[in-house]
């Protein structure tokens, strides 16, 4: 008989140690009933009705603080799939579009008209307060804040104010004070639902999506897998977009000029217009002759119907001595034509079918 041995010690880890409950194979819900209600899951209270509540596993405090806990890490990891833009987004937008391209607009027509941004002197500061500006497109003498700004700078200042938007109109339509920040790895599913497409990392030129949001770290931050917004929430000024993009244009030129190539800007290429094709070349009509009175021939030809062509006379009494098919040449029936003749008295001495000229 084996000696009694102690059963095995069951060794926890910490996770181990946090959960109350067993997994299961098989869910009480389905992921989509489960991802579109469970922000409102509560513990029964008595005013509920009930008459009497009891709580097992642990105490009531103890149960709700679990539940709170699993409802915000839910939400972390959930997506909202059934968030749609509001009106709110789609003003903001429309107003930032507008407002790019009067900028552009007024960078062309500056540096159409060769002005040049005055010389500092050497005891003068380096530049202007950017964030004291009152217009952003005449901070002195007509010389617009963003004279410097090229392909990447509008793009930068595109990204910045996509991001800030899409943070606070997520915050907005989905009413939701737990939701503080939007997860990092749901912010291309938003984007997509947003503005119908993700963001690019390559045109950017960079790998992966922190990359991109450290480009504009004066609008988002990243804090707990959670990306926030940097800005107000009303925003109500859309210059600051241009602004924070002049102050970081200057910060990168002052680094490159140190020496850091480490800031310097690597986008993928602007796409090219398609060029638009060549007009096919108009190619007038000639008039037509006027037709000769009373269906005479013009001076110098000759009527069809009496052609002399002698390839293919086809008249009645042509001449044509190849294919003419007049009375007198070619097939005609009583024609005279040593070779093929085929009237009645022909005197074909080859294939004569005549009575008088051949053989039966």
């Amino acid at each position: 008989m084996d000696a009694e041995t102690e059963p095995p010690v069951v060794e926890l880890t910490d996770e181990d140690e946090k959960r109350f409950h067993a997994p299961r194979a098989v869910r009480d819900l389905s992921a989509q009933v489960l991802s579109t209600s469970f922000a409102k899951f509560s513990t029964p209270e008595m005013d509920e009705g009930f008459d009497d509540i009891q709580y097992e596993w642990q105490k009531e405090a103890a149960a709700k603080d679990f539940l709170k806990d699993w409802l915000l890490n839910k939400k972390r990891t959930t997506r909202i799939e059934d968030i749609k833009p509001g009106q709110m987004f789609k003003d903001k937008r429309a107003e930032f579009q507008k407002l790019t391209q009067s900028w552009q607009e007024k960078l062309e027509a500056f540096k159409a008209g060769g002005a040049k941004k005055p010389e500092k002197k050497p005891d003068e500061e380096d530049d202007v307060d950017i964030f004291s500006v009152p217009d952003v497109c005449d901070v002195g003498e007509e010389v617009p804040l963003f004279d410097l700004f090229v392909y990447e700078d509008w793009e930068l200042s595109k990204l910045r104010f996509e991001l800030a938007l899409l943070l606070l109109s997520f915050k907005t339509d989905c009413n939701d004070e737990d939701r503080e920040g939007m997860p990092l790895d749901h912010v291309n599913f938003y984007c997509n639902r947003y503005y119908g497409e993700g963001i690019n990392t390559k045109k950017y030129g960079m790998t992966d999506l922190k990359g991109v949001l450290g480009l504009v770290k004066d609008t988002v931050s990243i804090k707990d897998g959670l990306v926030h917004s940097q800005l107000s929430d009303g925003l109500e000024n859309l210059d600051i977009f241009i602004k924070l993009t002049e102050q970081a244009l200057r910060d990168r030129m002052r680094r490159i000029d140190a020496g850091d190539e480490t800031v310097r800007l690597k986008f993928a290429p602007p796409p090219q217009p398609k060029p638009k094709p060549e007009p096919k070349p108009v190619v007038e009509a000639k008039p037509e002759a006027e037709a000769a009175p009373n269906g005479a021939a013009e001076p110098g030809t000759e009527p069809a119907s009496q052609g002399m062509d002698e390839q293919k006379g086809g008249g009645k009494g042509g001449k044509d001595k190849s294919k003419g098919w007049g009375k007198d040449q070619g097939k005609a029936w009583g024609g005279k034509d040593e070779q093929k003749g085929w009237g009645k008295g022909g005197k074909n001495e080859q294939k004569g079918w005549g009575k008088q000229g051949g053989k039966w």
